[in-house]
């Protein structure tokens, strides 16, 4: 064999050793119809706000004062209207590492068609993580998916108003340790004693397991008998009450999202968000990953809880003060106190 031959089949066997790049995975496919929200306004909502030109939407970055830009727009669109001038709310602070931040919030309401005496509040954060070692960190899970349902929550709810207000607010800072939502508590738009409840979504466009963690009913038992029957209700996917509860620790996610200033207020809350999956956190986070059909389904039952909680509201504690003893009392098998 001549070494011409010998080069080409060379080629060959070194072109077999090489492993193939790893395919993009395929786009999410179109919504599904919705009766209840405007799922292709809310999926092109999450595909703005996790497209590379956000810059991974990082507090302080470039990015995020996009996004923010985009969703002060879309405030506006889907009717919310603004407590003064501006949906801005500006707060500053120190990060986990002791670091100086400042950031903003964007925050508005939709009046009620009764009492204006208490509200309902209805939370998500658009800050990811930013730009790391060269690598967009999109956020579509986390959270873009939440930003885009609460735009599509005050759209519906634009067009069939709950009997009291709703106070809408996208936070900043999240992933900084909530810097956005103590923020909002520090320097809410109406006082504390007048919020009935938070709802907060984080990380709720997909699911292995068709389910969605429910946070809240732990601490504020008297929340569960109200949405325990939407779970798997016109196709929404069941509800997985838990992660709220002191043990075991590391399950307890508690203080782990925009829900807990609320908490440590005393302000009950609901938290609707997914279980970590491999790309939490993660470059990989893209808007290819989320599965539309349980996006849309989740939206719809929180969409339900929202209208839930609104006719139970003046039902509620007027405040809920955290029981810190509560824990220990279950972890040693004793009565409530």
């Amino acid at each position: 064999m001549n070494s011409a031959r010998w080069g080409l089949l060379l080629l060959l066997i070194v072109a077999a050793c090489v492993p193939t790049p790893e395919a993009p995975p395929a786009p999410p496919a179109p919504p599904p119809p919705s009766a209840i929200i405007d799922s292709p306004a809310m999926l092109q909502d999450l595909r703005v706000l996790s497209a590379d030109d956000m810059e991974g939407r990082g507090t302080g970055a470039p990015g995020i004062e996009k996004a923010r830009a985009y969703l002060t727009n879309r405030f506006r669109q889907v009717g919310i209207r603004p407590f003064g001038t501006t949906y801005d709310q500006a707060y500053s602070g120190r990060n986990r590492r002791g670091v100086e931040v400042s950031g903003t919030n964007l925050v508005g309401y939709l009046p009620g068609t009764g009492s204006e005496q208490r509200y309902l509040v209805v939370t998500a954060h658009y800050d990811h993580l930013g730009i790391r070692d060269g690598r967009i960190y999109n956020g579509a899970d986390d959270n873009a998916s939440g930003t885009a349902a609460l735009l599509a929550l005050a759209k519906y709810l634009g067009q069939h108003p709950t009997r009291h207000p709703v106070i809408f607010a996208a936070f900043s800072g999240e992933e900084l340790g909530m810097m956005g939502s103590e923020g909002f508590v520090r320097t809410p738009p109406v006082p504390l004693s007048a919020i009935g409840v938070e709802i907060n979504m984080d990380m709720i466009s997909r699911s292995s397991r068709n389910e969605v963690a429910v946070l809240g009913t732990w601490h504020y038992p008297f929340l569960r008998p109200w949405l325990e029957p939407l779970s798997g209700r016109a196709g929404a996917p069941k509800m997985a009450f838990g992660h709220d509860t002191p043990e075991p620790k590391e399950e307890d996610w508690t203080l782990r999202s925009d829900h807990a200033p609320f908490h440590k207020a005393g302000i009950p809350f609901v938290m609707f968000g997914g279980e970590e999956h491999v790309d939490y956190h993660r470059p990989t986070d893209d808007i290819e990953r989320i599965k539309p059909v349980f996006y849309v389904r989740t939206v719809e039952m929180i969409t339900r809880a929202v209208a839930v909680l609104d006719d139970r509201l003046d039902e509620f504690p007027a405040r809920v003060a955290p029981d810190p003893m509560r824990s220990l009392r279950q972890a040693f098998g004793l009565p409530p106190g």
